[in-house]
């Protein structure tokens, strides 16, 4: 009975102390915010980093009244990476900044008001544990570039929405196993993609219908061929589709004008010669070697 009345007091004890820890934390916080806050508002920036402080609060209320709406509607960038936020606090819908960062975070969830930041032309949500993207975020309507690395997707999370505004993503380090079949038609004026790091087993038959695609990141996934189609992208430049399960090229691959193409590390018997631009293609199993 004593023993069991020490682990109760010990429980509450340690739980006083974390919270006392938790309140002394915040009260930081809000100190290195006030500071940051106030210097970066006397030279007039028009960013904002509030990153690395391991904050599970946002202090921001206090700081939008009336002698700092100045600041705040001049606000273009706003960093708060690098923290344990789950939730953003509502004032940050009342923003009009262009770039967003909450990468290194705790959300599970994409903060809903972030649609109501109509200006947001960059978003970044690396390192969180997202699983769903909401349809939502579709409404933006100036969203151009999105970074959602390393979450929790095991699906494509888009569903049929459209986002024809946004020009790069990347989808780098998931567990995403297949890209629909509407995908070009979900980003029809997708420029940069990062499909990195995921488990792809395959590219969609239509995928080339990308027609503004530039650059392309397909390294360390399971797909074991290129769809035919590529010469319908004109402004491809760069591929890059190294350690998969790629047998052989399309002709029309090899025959396109890139600036880089790497196959480098798949299962490719013939070496290509593609005399017009630079192949990486060490690590594969040419015949004559």
């Amino acid at each position: 009975m004593r023993s069991r009345l020490q682990t109760i007091k010990k429980k509450r004890t340690n739980s006083k102390i974390l919270k006392s820890q938790l309140k002394l934390h915040t009260q930081h916080f809000q100190f290195i915010f006030k500071q940051e806050f106030e210097k970066q508002k006397k030279e007039n920036k028009k960013d904002l980093d509030l990153s690395g402080h391991s904050s599970n609060v946002l202090p921001i209320s206090s700081f939008l009244n009336g002698e700092n709406l100045v600041f705040w509607k001049n606000l273009r960038i706003l960093d708060l990476s690098w923290n344990r936020l789950s939730s953003l606090p509502k004032e940050i819908e009342k923003l009009r900044v262009t770039s967003l960062q909450i990468h290194h975070n705790k959300f599970t969830a994409v903060p809903p008001q972030i649609f109501k930041i109509t200006t947001l032309r960059n978003l970044g949500l690396d390192y969180n544990k997202l699983s769903k993207i909401p349809e939502k975020l579709s409404q933006l309507p100036k969203l151009s570039g999105l970074s959602l690395r390393h979450n929790n997707f095991t699906k494509f999370p888009f569903g049929t929405i459209q986002m024809q505004t946004l020009i790069w993503l990347s989808f780098d380090d998931n567990e995403i196993e297949s890209i629909p079949k509407t995908f070009s038609q979900i980003f029809p004026n997708l420029q940069y993609l990062y499909f990195r790091h995921n488990g792809i087993t395959s590219i969609p038959s239509n995928f080339w219908d990308l027609k503004q695609l530039k650059d392309v990141y397909f390294s360390d996934n399971l797909i074991p061929e290129i769809p035919n189609g590529i010469s319908k992208c004109a402004k491809l430049r760069i591929l890059v589709i190294d350690n998969n399960l790629i047998r052989e090229l399309p002709q029309e691959l090899i025959k396109k004008q890139l600036d880089l193409l790497d196959i480098s590390n798949n299962r490719i018997k013939t070496r290509p010669i593609c005399s017009s631009f630079h192949v990486e293609d060490r690590g594969n199993l040419f015949s004559h070697f």
